[in-house]
């Protein structure tokens, strides 16, 4: 994973802060489609039980720790 830190970021030109918030955009949105293809086939073969949880939205803030909004929200998209 390349990452910058805060130091590094201030010290961008305005393009190339502009142009990094559009990459960053971008793969915000992919790996959020990702996640939700992957949640939906985990349902699918209810995964989730085995690590305690039911239904896939409690595995969702009891493992991977999301935002109870968070949590609908994804569901929302996956319905």
């Amino acid at each position: 994973m390349n990452t910058i830190s805060f130091a590094e970021i201030v010290k961008l030109s305005d393009r190339e802060l502009l142009a990094c918030v559009q990459v960053l955009a971008d793969k915000e949105r992919e790996a959020t489609a990702a996640l939700i293809a992957h949640l939906a086939v985990m349902d699918e073969r209810r995964l989730y039980l085995s690590e305690g949880c039911s239904p896939l939205f409690t595995y969702c803030m009891r493992v991977l720790h999301f935002s109870k909004s968070a949590a609908i929200g994804g569901w929302r998209l996956h319905a």
